[in-house]
């Protein structure tokens, strides 16, 4: 038996859905930091011996959104979802990995002084750079350019999206495609 879809008046709109990933990804991290820094000597040399994170599952928004409109026979399982996860996580850092080795000095000591991540929607790549301070978000904007091109070296569809330092301004979005020059980038 089929479930009803939700209408679409009764969905948060995009942008809400992305700025709530974009605060899930900042707790996610703080989290993290202050797991750390909680954790004695001895557990904070094993967790840097591997690869771990936070994920925080906002769960009545999710039962919202995956309210499905197929027979759950035609849905994939539980285990695919979450194996489907599981992978896009790895790729995503490994991404983030082969991005900073691909940058030059000066590019990663820019990333350095950020939080960054990538995250893949809907076959998107996206890079998302979140500024601690009005410095560092004037020299990730002179470099947007030059994230664009080497984006190109690892997706045919990217976005970047950059945010200011909290209550600055909004995330400053812009498809690689639709870069840029230099001289035609906002003013900030």
């Amino acid at each position: 038996m089929n479930q009803p879809c939700l209408h679409p008046d009764d969905l948060p709109s995009p942008q809400t859905i992305k700025l709530s990933g974009i605060l899930f990804r900042q707790l996610e991290e703080a989290t993290k930091k202050n797991f750390f820094l909680a954790c004695d000597r001895m557990t904070r040399i094993l967790l840097s011996s591997c690869h771990w994170y936070f994920q925080i599952i906002f769960e009545a928004c999710q039962n919202i959104m995956n309210q499905p409109c197929l027979h759950p026979d035609d849905l994939p399982s539980p285990q695919t979802i979450k194996l489907s996860g599981i992978l896009f996580r790895q790729l995503e850092e490994a991404t983030k990995k082969n991005f900073f080795l691909a940058g030059d000095r000066m590019t990663r000591i820019l990333l350095s002084s950020c939080h960054w991540y990538f995250q893949i929607n809907s076959g998107v790549l996206t890079l998302i750079v979140i500024c601690n301070n009005m410095k560092s978000y004037r020299q990730i904007m002179k470099t947007v350019p030059q994230f664009a091109g080497h984006l190109k070296q690892f997706a045919n569809r990217a976005k970047i999206t950059v945010s200011s330092p909290v209550d600055k301004g909004i995330p400053w979005v812009l498809n690689i495609d639709n870069s840029l020059p230099e001289g035609d980038l906002p003013n900030t």
